[in-house]
C-alpha cells in the first residue's frame, strides 16, 4: 500500500515533557502525569508508545524527555533503544525540544524524512484510526514536501480548557487549509465555534519533512535554531551533554505554537479519525469509559462511599471514605489528600505552587 510505503520515511517523536501539576497529588515533578499507573490498565506514556510502535518499528521511535525522568522512560518503554531517549538538561518548552529532535533526525537520517511529533498525556482510541489519519498527512507530504500538518478534532462540546483550529475550504477528502490557531476561548466563543462549524479542537499532533520544520525554526525562532544548530554538531561526541546545557541555557523558552505555527503559512489540518482527550484534568476522567457505580461515581482503589453521587475518588493506599458529597474529588496519595469541587480544575496549577515542596517534589 502506498501509505505503507511513505512510513518508511517517517519517524516518531514523543514529548515526554511537562509537570502534570493538575494531576496532584498522584502526579508530581518527580513523576509527572504521562507516567503515573493505576489510573488506566498502563500509564499514558505507555498507551502512547504502544500506539506510535503499531506502525512503526521501535528503531524509527524517538522520545524527547527531561534527564531526570530517564529511567522511567527505560521502565516504561524498554523498546525503545536508549540512544533514541534524547534527554533535555531543563525545561524549555516545545519549540526547543522539536528543535532538538528535528536536527538530530536531520544529522541522522538527512533533511528529508518525515517526522511525527505527538504528546505522550493524551488519551486516543482506536489505534488503527489514529494510524489511518496520519497516513492521509503523509499522502498530503508525499506531493506537497513543504507543507505542515496538524490534526483536528471536531467538537462535541463547547470546550474552554483546549486550543482551536479554523479551517477554511476542503483541498482534498479529510484535508483543509488552516486559516487560524485560536488559543483558550471564553464560554461564549466556544459555543460560537462549536456552532459554527469551521473550528476544530487542535489535537497537538504535527507531521513535516525535518527539513521544512528546521527552515522554518531558523526562519521565526533564529537565536534557538542557531544555538541548537552548533550544539548537534557534537552529537555523540564527549562533551556533547555539556555543549546542550548551556545552549539551553540560552534559550528563551516558547511553544511550537507561538513561536512558529501561528506564523508559518502553508499549513493543512487533517481530520482525526480517532476519538481524543488530551486528560488535563481530574475531572477529564467522566469522559473516558470508565466503569461508574449506580450513582456515577467512579473510583480507583479500597474505597466506601454512602450517599455520594457524582464524585472522583481515587486512593491509593489505606482506605478512602466519602459520606454525603456530591460533584466533589478525592484523591489521597502516599499521604497527601486533594478533596475539590469540581469545576475547579484548572485552580490545580496556582495552588500546586503553594504547597510545601516536599509535597510536590517527591
Amino acid at each position: 500500500m502506498a501509505e505503507l510505503h511513505l512510513r518508511d520515511r517517517l519517524y516518531a517523536v514523543i514529548m515526554a515533557g511537562g509537570r502534570g501539576e493538575r494531576f496532584w497529588p498522584l502526579s508530581t515533578y518527580r513523576r509527572p502525569k504521562p507516567f503515573v499507573e493505576g489510573l488506566f490498565a498502563r500509564s499514558l506514556f505507555r498507551m502512547t508508545v504502544e500506539r506510535v510502535l503499531r506502525g512503526l518499528p521501535p528503531g524509527r521511535v524517538w522520545v524527547v524527555v527531561g534527564s531526570d525522568h530517564r529511567t522511567m522512560v527505560q521502565a516504561q518503554a524498554p523498546e525503545v533503544p536508549s540512544s533514541q531517549v534524547l534527554l533535555e538538561p531543563m525545561a524549555r518548552d516545545t519549540a526547543a525540544a522539536i528543535a532538538y529532535a528535528a536536527l538530530v533526525l536531520e544529522r541522522t537520517y538527512g533533511p528529508d524524512v518525515f517526522m511525527l511529533v505527538l504528546p505522550c498525556d493524551h488519551w486516543i482510541q482506536p489505534a488503527d484510526g489514529f494510524w489511518a489519519t496520519v497516513d492521509v498527512g503523509l499522502e498530503v507530504l508525499a506531493d506537497e514536501p513543504d507543507r505542515e500538518v496538524v490534526f483536528g478534532v471536531l467538537p462535541t462540546r463547547p470546550e474552554t480548557a483546549y486550543g482551536y483550529i479554523q479551517v477554511g475550504d476542503p483541498l482534498r477528502p479529510d484535508v483543509y487549509q488552516v486559516r487560524a490557531f485560536h488559543e483558550k476561548p471564553d464560554a461564549a466563543t466556544a459555543q460560537r465555534y462549536l456552532v459554527q462549524g469551521d473550528f476544530y479542537w487542535n489535537a497537538g499532533i504535527f507531521l513535516w519533512r525535518v527539513g521544512r520544520i528546521l527552515e522554518l525554526l531558523e526562519r521565526h525562532l533564529p537565536e534557538t535554531y542557531a544555538v541548537l544548530r552548533a550544539c548537534v554538531r557534537r552529537w555523540g561526541h564527549p562533551g556533547f551533554p555539556y555543549a546542550l546545557e548551556t545552549a539551553y541555557e540560552q534559550i528563551r523558552p516558547i511553544s511550537i505554537d507561538y513561536g512558529v505555527m501561528e506564523k508559518a503559512d502553508g499549513i493543512v489540518m487533517v481530520t482525526a479519525r480517532f476519538l481524543w482527550d488530551d486528560v488535563g484534568q481530574w475531572e477529564a476522567l467522566e469522559r473516558l469509559p470508565v466503569e461508574t457505580d449506580g450513582e456515577s461515581n467512579r473510583v480507583w482503589g479500597p474505597a466506601t462511599l454512602v450517599d455520594a453521587r457524582n464524585c472522583i475518588v481515587v486512593n491509593t493506599s489505606g482506605w478512602v471514605a466519602v459520606v454525603g458529597l456530591e460533584d466533589v474529588v478525592v484523591v489521597h496519595d502516599r499521604g497527601r489528600i486533594l478533596v475539590m469541587k469540581k469545576g475547579r480544575g484548572a485552580h490545580l496549577k496556582s495552588l500546586v505552587r503553594q504547597l510545601p515542596p516536599e509535597t510536590v517534589e517527591v
